[in-house]
Formats: C-alpha cells, structure tokens, sequence
C-alpha cells in the first residue's frame, strides 16, 4: 500500500478574504466634552491661585516672625543682664543708714520665689492668665485674641 500525500493544505481550500483597511488605532482615553475642559481649566486656575495666596500668606508670617526677632534683645545682653539693685550700707548691727538708688532710679529688691506670699502669686496669676492652670504653658485660645487685640 502506498500512501499519498496531497499537495492541498487547509489554507488553498478556505475562500479568500477581503480585509479592510486598516484604521487608526483610537486611544483608550474618552473624549473630553468642552464644558468639563472649562471646568477643568477653571479648578486648575482656582488651585494655582490659592497655591499662591497661601505661599504669599506664609512668606508674611515667615517676614513678620523675623522682623518680630529682629527687635529682641540679642542674648549675649541677656546672659549678662544684671537688674539695677540700690547700694545699701549698713552699721555694725545690720541697720540701715542710707541707701542709694542705680542710674535709673530704680529701688529693687531680689526675692526668691519662695519668699513671695502665696496670695501675691495668686493674684498674679489671676490677673495674668485666669486659665494658667488648664494649658500646658501655650494657650492656644488666647493666641487669635491676642492677635486681634494687638
């Protein structure tokens, strides 16, 4: 027996086909609508504006704060700060004969916390900072009144 190949492949026997051109491959992004381009234009512009006042309002605080500083006292005075105490002179017993006053005229006294009444500290605080005991040492409430009174 002898076997015979055909020559014929499924290819020869399918009929032709007719292809189309070929058109342009369209991205898979959606058409955009020209009122959601405004909008999108619009809210850009929106957030590139307050971009811009919030930088402008920081740069006045940052200029603000700095020339708040500027006005401190540097802190070499401050490590040699020395409070005008009048000159005392004494007897032999610790009375008082005469006293002379500092340069500006000013009678001190130092005292340690500890002597101070306990009254006087209160009334301070009172006067002061009627919440210094319910803040951690900022208020944060005072802080805009603060601003807004000055």
């Amino acid at each position: 027996m002898i076997a015979s190949f055909s020559t014929d492949t499924y290819q020869d026997r399918l009929p032709p086909v007719q292809l189309e051109p070929e058109q342009p491959v369209r991205s898979p992004r959606r058409e955009i609508s020209r009122t959601a381009k405004t909008l999108q234009w619009v809210l850009i512009s929106f957030a590139a504006l307050f971009f811009f006042c919030l930088c402008a309002v920081v740069g006045m605080g940052v200029a603000w704060v700095r020339s708040y500083l500027d006005a401190m006292p540097k802190i070499p005075y401050l490590e040699n700060y020395r409070p005008e105490i009048p000159s005392r002179f004494l007897d032999s017993q610790g009375n008082l004969i005469h006293e002379i006053l500092g340069a500006g005229g000013v009678n001190r006294q130092q005292v340690t916390l500890e002597e101070l009444p306990p009254n006087l500290i209160n009334a301070v605080v009172a006067l002061e900072d009627k919440r210094f005991y319910k803040h951690p040492g900022i208020d944060p409430i005072r802080i805009p009144k603060a601003f807004y009174v000055n």
